[in-house]
Order: C-alpha cells, then sequence, then structure tokens
C-alpha cells in the first residue's frame, strides 16, 4: 500500500545532482497496473557541501505504473503527472514524466 520512491537527476556534466524522494500510496491496484499518488521533495546534494539550504522545491504527483509483462512482473512502465513548486514558491513546473521502472522490493 505504501511504498518510498526515490530518483537521481544529473544534468549533461554532472555538475548538478539532485533527488526526488517521495513516500507514495497505492490508491487502486490490478493484476496489470498499480495507480497511485504521493508528495515530495527535491535535494540538490552539491548545495550540502556549498552551505546552501539543499532543498529545491516540492511536488505532488499521480500516476499508473504497468506491468505489460507477465514473466517479468517487477519492470513496469510508468506515467505521471506531476505539479511542481520551487521552495520559495515563487515558480513551478506541471511536469509529466514517461519511463520504465523495476521494484527491487518483492512483489505479490
Amino acid at each position: 500500500m505504501f511504498w518510498v520512491d526515490f530518483r537521481l537527476f544529473t544534468n549533461s556534466y554532472f555538475t548538478s545532482v539532485t533527488g526526488e524522494i517521495s513516500p507514495q500510496f497505492t490508491v487502486y491496484s490490478t493484476p496489470k497496473a498499480d495507480y497511485y499518488t504521493g508528495v515530495g521533495v527535491k535535494v540538490n546534494f552539491y548545495n550540502m557541501f556549498n552551505n546552501y539550504n539543499p532543498i529545491e522545491g516540492y511536488f505532488m504527483n499521480a500516476g499508473v505504473k504497468v506491468r505489460p509483462f507477465e514473466k517479468y512482473k517487477k519492470l513496469h512502465i510508468a506515467f505521471e503527472i506531476s505539479p511542481y513548486a520551487a521552495k520559495e514558491m515563487d515558480a513551478g513546473l506541471f511536469r509529466t514524466m514517461i519511463g520504465i521502472g523495476y521494484n527491487f522490493g518483492q512483489w505479490k
């Protein structure tokens, strides 16, 4: 029902390494898909070494993880919508994401 999502992002020269951590809640589940929602925080790890606040912003998300392959149930394709706000709440984005994921925990 509850799980934690962690994502790591870099730019093309690795001069910025950011991560997102968010607790998620599965709203509805079928044998082929999980529908979920959650909130989270975006952190820039380099800011910790430069005496800046590492928190860059906050986000909410809603998405679906589809398991298209019966043989590989831990592999999924994810689609997500995610409003994002900078930590000062003076700027924001409406993000959409698509990706491939893998569940490292046990899936029943």
